[in-house]
């Protein structure tokens, strides 16, 4: 695709053909959707590709699904609250076989102060 002498050359891929070539087996998706909803997660939602799930549930059932505990943290500056956990997630055998990554667990974004100014995940602190 890249070789100009590729009768490829130049042909950009649509969407559909990307996500065609990146996802995931269907029995993958399927392990992880089928693991959420025998947890009793019914707000789950699967992307057109099918490279990510998301799961909206309460705090106490990602905890007890991902083996974590979640604190609130407060950032002083710009009033942002956010609720994370701080130690490594872990997950069932099969689940984690099919799964590369779960967002949303530890990171802290960061906050703009001003232009060209940023605050890191120190800037927070457990309420």
């Amino acid at each position: 695709m890249s070789t100009p002498q590729s009768p490829e050359y130049g042909r950009y891929k649509t969407l559909a053909e990307i996500h065609e070539l990146t996802a995931p087996p269907a029995s993958a998706v399927a392990t992880v959707t089928s693991w959420l909803s025998d947890a009793g997660v019914s707000e789950i939602a699967v992307n057109d590709g099918g490279a990510f799930v998301r799961a909206t549930m309460p705090v106490r059932k990602a905890e007890e699904l991902l083996g974590v505990t979640y604190h609130t943290y407060h950032h002083a500056e710009s009033g942002v609250e956010l609720v994370r956990a701080v130690e490594h997630y872990s997950l069932p055998s099969r689940v984690a076989e099919v799964v590369a990554l779960v967002g949303g667990i530890a990171r802290f974004p960061r906050t703009h102060k001003r232009a060209g100014a940023r605050t890191t995940a120190s800037s927070y602190r457990r309420a």
